[in-house]
């Protein structure tokens, strides 16, 4: 029961050291950025791979509702306001805010207890005592504890805090007590899945907002993270991965092998992104909104190569387009097809898939594009007639010089370029080359292809893991049309599809880029078949000896790397990849992951401040005159 009583004691963080952290922001910011990179870590290297080999697949998507149960919990919270806890309703709301508190600590007991060396696929040492996910949930407490005590006493007041940590606490003892029973007669995979569960709740601490603002110190944040490295190191030489599948790569010859490979061509699209950004602006070139519709979209496809743009910026761009009213189409095509068109996205897909499977997935960009661009103009039209009357524009981006362009690429690009690779390598170890042939050839393409629009994936980041999807035994045309689904119809740019035109309009954007996908997908998996395009072969790439040009590049990279960290701190960095998650509300307004200093905890005495609004004035058409 050692973990257990740590864990208890873990909640006093927040009245023991909560004053301390408030006069000393650069070590509560050093606290946050080394615990975002330990439980990331341990969760993501050690405890998911050890559930995926005991539970199968299905660990993963039980994970996945674990990190959803808490966010969900705390979006439910901030929306208690403080002048009216006193109601007979808000009492309610407390209550279930209570009730929900206690059933997350039910949840930490029972990964607690895993202490007490249950053997799932390491081999333990006799006197080893935690395992972890004990670790994990013990970090994750801390920062758990600190927002309760310090924001909530803001919200509920004192006597409130402490019930909520009295209900924590509760919680924990009785998971602890339910999980002692609970492995005294289940099963390895009963065991693994109830552990993905408990590892994806704790990730939620990288999706709620730090109790202190963080921003204004990331250098502290990067000392954090650097010690949270270190911590990584030792417990992996003292804890190995789980075991590799037969004749598969091990997680760190995965890593190496995709980064060398694509570190030349990556470090080239950098400085090419820097290029881009000093004189993309003056390379403005028309999105047309008069003319047949294929010629229109096919502008907008043009249109967006010299500009840099990504998954990311895209749609903002894409509503001033909207506002000022250029074409529906050829804004429509760039929104589609930037992400897939984009210099990083492209040069990762030459290194990791290969020449001609690269190539089939641009044109099949173009066709998604100017599909979804033609059909989103026709139901606009029939919506609204006066949208006819359409402009020829250009697409407004910043101006910036060639280095500050290159500092923002770098910024923006290599976490998602970590994020790929690290997930990439993540399945890599754990899944036989056989392992996504389950599906009938039929169906794969339009699985994948679904599975695509919901979430948000970036083009770059999605190409190491799709690299790898193929090398598993999932067809080539099934992930590409999940590349050409993903970055095109994730919930971010179909809410703002459906806030500048309509949910019907939206059903449509979303239904062409799917089909023209999946029709794509088909296409590709003909041609593969006819001998036309070739697979890459990561174990053949793994093979080889990395010259001096890739390793110098690499080298290079880790570089911008650690000096992009530096400038942003932790927070910021996971911004770059969380802040889509914000566009969906409706515009860039900050939210609990990106840690900017004008940030304020939505729900929290306050809303979230909107950093700037841009009012655009379009043109009307005159009334009739009346009769």
């Amino acid at each position: 029961m050692f973990a257990v009583v740590l864990g208890l004691l873990a909640l006093l963080i927040g009245p023991l050291l909560g004053p301390i952290l408030r006069d000393e922001p650069r070590l509560a910011a050093v606290i946050d950025g080394f615990v975002v990179v330990t439980v990331c870590g341990l969760v993501i290297l050690h405890v998911l791979p050890q559930s995926v080999a005991f539970a199968g697949p299905i660990a993963l998507v039980v994970a996945a509702l674990g990190v959803l149960a808490p966010v969900l919990l705390h979006r439910f919270d901030a929306r208690v306001s403080v002048g009216s806890l006193g109601t007979t309703r808000q009492l309610l709301t407390i209550g279930v805010f209570l009730a929900g508190a206690f059933i997350h600590a039910v949840l930490d007991g029972v990964a607690l207890v895993d202490s007490a060396g249950h053997d799932h696929g390491h081999h333990h040492d006799e006197d080893e005592s935690i395992s972890m996910l004990a670790i994990a949930v013990l970090l994750h407490r801390i920062p758990y504890g600190l927002a309760i005590w310090i924001v909530g006493r803001q919200r509920m007041g004192t006597v409130r805090s402490v019930a909520v940590l009295g209900a924590l606490a509760a919680g924990t003892i009785v998971g602890a007590v339910v999980g002692t029973r609970i492995f005294e007669v289940a099963s390895v995979a009963v065991f693994a899945t109830v552990q993905a569960f408990a590892a994806g709740a704790v990730l939620h601490v990288l999706l709620d907002a730090p109790a202190f603002d963080v921003a204004k110190h990331p250098h502290s944040s990067s000392v954090g993270v650097a010690l949270g490295i270190g911590v990584l190191a030792v417990l992996t030489l003292s804890h190995p991965f789980v075991a590799v599948a037969n004749e598969e790569l091990a997680f760190g010859s995965t890593v190496l092998t995709m980064a060398a490979e694509s570190a030349p061509a990556l470090l080239l699209a950098l400085l090419g992104l820097g290029v881009l950004g000093a004189w993309g602006p003056r390379m403005r070139l028309p999105l047309w909104g008069r003319g047949p519709l294929p010629i229109q979209a096919l502008s907008g496809v043009v249109a967006g190569l010299p500009a840099p743009l990504c998954t990311c910026t895209v749609a903002p761009t894409f509503e001033r387009l909207v506002r000022r009213r250029v074409g529906l189409a050829a804004a429509v095509a760039l929104l589609v097809s930037v992400p897939e068109l984009a210099l990083p996205s492209t040069v990762l897909s030459f290194e990791l898939l290969g020449p001609s499977l690269t190539i089939a997935r641009l044109l099949g960009a173009v066709v998604v594009a100017v599909v979804a661009g033609i059909f989103v103009a026709l139901a606009s039209r029939s919506q609204s007639p006066s949208l006819e009357q359409a402009e020829t524009g250009t697409i407004d981006t910043p101006a910036r010089s060639w280095w500050p362009a290159t500092l923002h690429a770098v910024d923006h690009v290599l976490p998602w370029v970590l994020l790929g690779v690290v997930l990439a390598a993540f399945f890599e170890p754990l899944l036989t080359t056989t392992a996504l042939t389950v599906l009938p050839r039929w169906a794969e393409v339009p699985v994948y292809g679904l599975l695509g629009v919901p979430f948000y994936v970036c083009a770059t980041g999605s190409t190491p893991i799709v690299a790898v999807l193929v090398h598993k035994g999932a067809s080539a045309g099934a992930v590409i049309a999940f590349l050409l689904a993903a970055p095109a119809t994730n919930l971010a740019t179909l809410a703002i599809v459906t806030r500048l035109l309509s949910k019907r309009v939206a059903v449509v954007f979303a239904v062409a880029v799917y089909v023209a996908a999946v029709v794509v997908g088909f296409g590709v998996n003909a041609a593969v078949d006819a001998g036309i395009l070739t697979l890459p072969s990561l174990h053949k790439d793994a093979g080889h000896a990395h010259g001096a040009v890739e390793l110098g590049a690499l080298a290079v990279l880790l570089i911008l790397m650690v000096l992009s960290l530096w400038r942003q701190g932790a927070r910021g960095f996971l911004g770059q990849i969380l802040k889509s998650l914000d566009d969906a509300k409706g515009g860039h307004v900050h939210g609990p992951h990106c840690g900017h200093a004008g940030f304020a905890r939505p729900g929290f005495i306050k809303t979230a401040p909107v950093a700037r609004v841009r009012v655009d004035f379009a043109r009307i058409p005159p009334a009739p005159p009346a009769t």
